[in-house]
């Protein structure tokens, strides 16, 4: 595996003539890159956590971790890419519950609702889900909304709270943007 090198960390002026340093992070990057070595840039091409910049960096794409809420809302979405969400070891705090993911405007109007599925109880094997994508920020999945900015996404229950669990979210770019 190559091995990602930081261009700040090479002399790049004009001037100066081209080291084997240079030469060997120049062609080594490109491949580390496309490996996705530590400390390289994340590729915006693969699905990666919404908040990570480059590989290795800790972020983990985390938007809830374990507190109890009765609904949870994602971060703004960027334009140009398409978001997945992982749903992992949910629980209520008493019953079982349905879960939906309503996609939201600028303005916090539902523009389409997703179901997600049925969340245990606590004390019940935990529930984990990959909800349906959501597509770029620009369109709806439901075709007589289009042209709605889907701007947030937010995680709600038909009763009781969210009690454990997490929530990631990851992007990758639109592969149909031009």
């Amino acid at each position: 595996m190559a091995t990602w090198t930081d261009p700040a960390t090479i002399d790049t002026s004009p001037d100066s003539p081209v080291t084997s340093e240079f030469a060997t992070a120049a062609l080594e990057n490109v491949e580390a890159f496309a490996e996705g070595a530590s400390g390289s840039p994340v590729n915006p091409q693969r699905l990666c956590p919404y908040n990570a910049v480059t590989v290795g960096d800790g972020n983990d794409g985390n938007i809830w971790d374990n507190n109890n809420q009765a609904e949870i809302t994602s971060p703004v979405l960027e334009a140009g890419y398409i978001y997945t969400f992982r749903l992992f070891g949910m629980k209520t705090d008493t019953g079982i519950s349905a879960c939906s993911m309503l996609l939201l405007d600028s303005g916090g109007s539902t523009i389409d609702t997703i179901s997600v599925g049925n969340i245990p109880a606590s004390g019940q094997a935990p529930a984990d889900f990959f909800p349906a994508a959501v597509p770029r920020d620009g369109e709806s999945l439901n075709p007589d909304a289009r042209g709605t900015v889907v701007n947030t996404v937010r995680f709600v229950l038909s009763s009781d709270n969210f009690g454990a669990g997490k929530i990631y979210m990851y992007k990758k770019l639109d592969d149909l943007i031009v």
